[in-house]
C-alpha cells in the first residue's frame, strides 16, 4: 500500500476546504495549537484581505497541493513570512513532512489510534540518586524528530513531578527494552554516545535517568577527592536502576575489560523504593 503523502512545514500550499472554498496559506509550527496553515481565501484568482488560520491536517477527503514559484510571485507571497519569526518562534527544518515519526520503526505501534501524533512517554525528575519522585506517564504529543531523538509537548500535567510540567517541549527515545519512549535531556544526550550502559539485571532497561558524569559524582563523592589534582578518571561503575531496584554496568567506551570496575565503585545503598517497572 502506497504512503499517503504528507504535508511539508514552511512550504506555502493551495488547499480545498469544504464550504469555505480554496484557501493559500503558509504552514508552520503553533507551539501551543500543533501544525498550522495561515493565509487567506482565494477568489476570482485574488486573495482576499481577511486572514486565515488552518488547524492540519483536515483529514484525507481534503484535496491540496504545494504553491509552485510562479505562483508564489504572481500572489506577491514573501518566502518565509516575518510574522513565522515574529509569533512562533523556532521552527521545523523547512520542507520537514509533518508526522513523518508515524512512519518511524521505533514508534510503530505506541502511537494513540484516534490522536497519531499521541505517545505515552516516562517521564521524570532523574533517578533515586536526585530526587524521591517517581516517574510518571504522560502522554505526549510528537512535533519533530532527529534520527532516533524525538521532540513533543506534554499534553496532560504528571502529579508530582517538579521539573515536568504541561506544555513544555521535551526530548524523548524509545529504549532498547522496555513499553514506552523515555524523557531524556540535552546534556544526556551529549554523554550517552560516550558510555557503554548495560541492560539492567532486573528489567533490561538500557539507559540512565541521569547524566553518566553526574550520576557517578553523586554515587561516589569520595573518588572525586581521591583523583584531584591528577589525570586519572573513573573508566566503569555500577548504579541501581531508577525502574526496578537491579544493576546496570555503565562503562566508559574505550575501557578494555571490567577491570577497570573496581570493587569501591559498586553501588550498595539506595536502591529505589518503588518498583515502576512491572
Amino acid at each position: 500500500m502506497e504512503r499517503k503523502k504528507r504535508i511539508r512545514t514552511g512550504v506555502w500550499l493551495r488547499m480545498e476546504i469544504p464550504n469555505q472554498g480554496t484557501f493559500v496559506g503558509f504552514t508552520y509550527l503553533d507551539h501551543s495549537a500543533g501544525f498550522s496553515a495561515q493565509g487567506s481565501i482565494l477568489k476570482n484568482n485574488e486573495l482576499e484581505g481577511g486572514r486565515v488560520i488552518v488547524r492540519l491536517p483536515l483529514g484525507d477527503d481534503v484535496s491540496w497541493r504545494e504553491l509552485t514559484s510562479d505562483e508564489i510571485r504572481q500572489y506577491h507571497l514573501e518566502a518565509k513570512p516575518g510574522w513565522i519569526a515574529e509569533h512562533y518562534g523556532v521552527q521545523p527544518p523547512s520542507g520537514t513532512e509533518w508526522g513523518c515519526w508515524q512512519d518511524h520503526p521505533k514508534l510503530k505501534g505506541k502511537f494513540h489510534p484516534e490522536y497519531p501524533d499521541d505517545t505515552q512517554v516516562l517521564v521524570h525528575d532523574g533517578g533515586v540518586r536526585f530526587t524521591q519522585q517517581k516517574p510518571e506517564l504522560v502522554w505526549v504529543r510528537t512535533i519533530g524528530m532527529d534520527g532516533d531523538i524525538f521532540m513533543g509537548q506534554v499534553i496532560n500535567q504528571p502529579n508530582n513531578l517538579r521539573n515536568v510540567r504541561q506544555g513544555q517541549e521535551i526530548l524523548f527515545l524509545v529504549p532498547a527494552a522496555g513499553p514506552n519512549p523515555i524523557l531524556v535531556s540535552k546534556a544526556y544526550l551529549a554523554e550517552r554516545d560516550n558510555w557503554r550502559i548495560s541492560p539492567c539485571s532486573g528489567c533490561g532497561f538500557t539507559e540512565l535517568l541521569d547524566v553518566p558524569s553526574e550520576l557517578h559524582k553523586k554515587i561516589f563523592p569520595q573518588f572525586q577527592k581521591e583523583m584531584e589534582g591528577t589525570t586519572e578518571e573513573l573508566m566503569a561503575f555500577t548504579a541501581f536502576c531508577s525502574l526496578c531496584g537491579g544493576i546496570h554496568i555503565v562503562e566508559k567506551k574505550g575501557a578494555t575489560d571490567q577491570s577497570t570496575l573496581m570493587p569501591a565503585y559498586v553501588e550498595t545503598r539506595k536502591k529505589p523504593w518503588w518498583k515502576f517497572w512491572d
